[in-house]
């Protein structure tokens, strides 16, 4: 395959939809998103940060619940 032929590369179909897909996403979650079932955004470009946010949530949920 080369790959300097955009024809024989399906990935370039997907990239002209990529441009779309943060505007596609935010209206999905904001659509799909409830106060009894949140969707959470985790970046996950730094190792560390996307499991202390996740503990970090976890945490906050469960101190929040009436037992």
């Amino acid at each position: 395959m080369n790959a300097g032929n955009r024809s024989d590369n399906p990935a370039f179909g997907e990239q002209q939809f990529r441009a779309e897909s943060p505007d596609v996403y935010e209206k999905a979650i904001n659509h799909t998103s409830r106060a009894n079932a949140p969707w959470f955004i985790i970046p996950t470009d730094r190792k560390w940060y996307m499991p202390a946010r996740v503990i970090e949530i976890i945490l906050l949920r469960m101190n929040g619940l009436v037992l």
